[in-house]
């Protein structure tokens, strides 16, 4: 079993590898079969590379920036949840700001193998 300051550990190197564009940080997270849900009427991205791709193509390819505040972070068990606030600017210069919460599984391994996305604009 995963402890918790490991799990901590893990989603600050995973938030930290998105904010700086790092693919391979970003996968390094994800269990080869994880389920990555956005509730907000897309459909669930399955897989690793699946994740990563979808990174790709929706943060790397139209955004320019953005920087995610570390609102809270709930451990518990096998399982994690994160208050975040995110300011952003896309590639045509538009800024937005967001905050959900995500919650994360892990396994016995110490892979996310579902997380789980609530966002709303602000």
């Amino acid at each position: 079993m995963i402890d918790q300051m490991e799990i901590r550990n893990r989603l600050e190197r995973f938030l930290t590898a998105a904010e700086k564009w790092d693919p391979n940080g970003y996968a390094e997270f994800f269990s080869i079969d994880a389920v990555k849900v956005d509730p907000n009427g897309s459909d669930p991205v399955k897989g690793r590379d699946a994740i990563v791709t979808r990174y790709r193509d929706k943060r790397m390819a139209k955004l320019s920036s953005w920087e995610i505040q570390r609102d809270d972070i709930f451990v518990a068990g096998q399982g994690a949840a994160l208050r975040w606030t995110v300011h952003l600017e896309d590639k045509q210069g538009e800024k937005a700001s967001y905050e959900g919460i995500d919650t994360f599984a892990f396994n016995n391994a110490g892979e996310c193998c579902e997380m789980i996305t609530f966002p709303r604009k602000i």
